[in-house]
């Protein structure tokens, strides 16, 4: 039963993959086409990226945080839930 399960989460994540191929290499191609899969994996759970790539910032397709900025984002969460306590 998990093998099948485990199967249809492939297929369904190489069909995903593969319709946003396309859309992620038009924006992709003049900034770092070696980078096309990363926002293709992404754009359709509508998810972050987190890369330090500093030319995924040119892309805008999805959101992308650098490390620095996950942890920016953290410690404003972290402060944000003493505040609360």
């Amino acid at each position: 039963m998990m093998t099948s399960y485990v199967l249809f989460l492939v297929l369904n994540l190489l069909w995903i993959y593969t319709v946003q191929i396309p859309t992620a290499c038009a924006q992709m191609v003049e900034i770092d086409p070696e980078d096309t899969p990363f926002p293709a994996l992404v754009l359709h759970p509508e998810c972050p990226l987190w890369s330090n790539d500093t030319h995924m910032k040119r892309q805008s397709l999805v959101t992308c945080y650098s490390a620095g900025e996950i942890a920016d984002l953290k410690e404003n969460n972290d402060r944000h839930n003493d505040v609360r306590r």
